[in-house]
């Protein structure tokens, strides 16, 4: 609204209507868009890692289930949050057909207050939530203890050189040999 403001403007028509539009190329727009799409990836991976960790090995799938059940909640409000805020200002609205005649600055103090309300909750949430300091579900190749079918237990981490069953590999295709017959 600035530049338009100051003159950095042209006029143009679309679909019969005369629109004044700002000079500003969409370049703008790229570091925003790189910010959101950072934040989405490191809070996706977060929150699953945060899932896999602290949730135990039957509520994983449930755990992941519900991230993604309130990510897509989250999506649709984000949709639905400018036809409800275009209806309660229908007198003087905030986000009109000629964007230069709105409020739109007010629609982005409504979703600041909303992402601090957010930013509130988590913090008293997070104050109260007491962490697990190890996977409630190792993965027997990554942390070891797991049983192979031999009943003997995997080391963690295997040098190079060092077997990593109790039974020379021939035996070990031997037994599959008689187990495949």
């Amino acid at each position: 609204m600035m530049f338009i403001e100051r003159g950095d403007s042209f006029v143009q028509e679309i679909n019969n209507q005369t629109i004044v539009a700002s000079t500003l190329t969409l370049d703008v727009l790229i570091p925003q868009f790189v910010l959101i799409g950072t934040a989405d990836v490191f809070i996706y991976i977060t929150s699953l890692e945060f899932a896999f960790r602290q949730a135990p090995c039957t509520m994983q799938a449930i755990a992941t289930g519900i991230f993604f059940f309130y990510a897509t909640i989250g999506r649709i409000v984000a949709a639905l949050i400018v036809p409800l805020i275009n209806n309660i200002t229908a007198a003087d609205p905030w986000y009109p057909q000629e964007i230069n005649d709105g409020h739109l600055n007010y629609y982005f103090l409504v979703l600041t207050a909303i992402s601090l309300t957010n930013l509130i909750t988590y913090s008293l949430m997070v104050k109260g939530y007491e962490e697990v300091d190890q996977y409630l579900c190792p993965d027997e190749e990554t942390f070891g203890g797991g049983e192979t079918p031999s009943g003997s237990s995997t080391p963690a981490t295997v040098t190079a050189g060092t077997p990593t069953s109790p039974n020379p590999p021939e035996a070990h295709l031997q037994q599959v040999a008689s187990i495949a017959s």
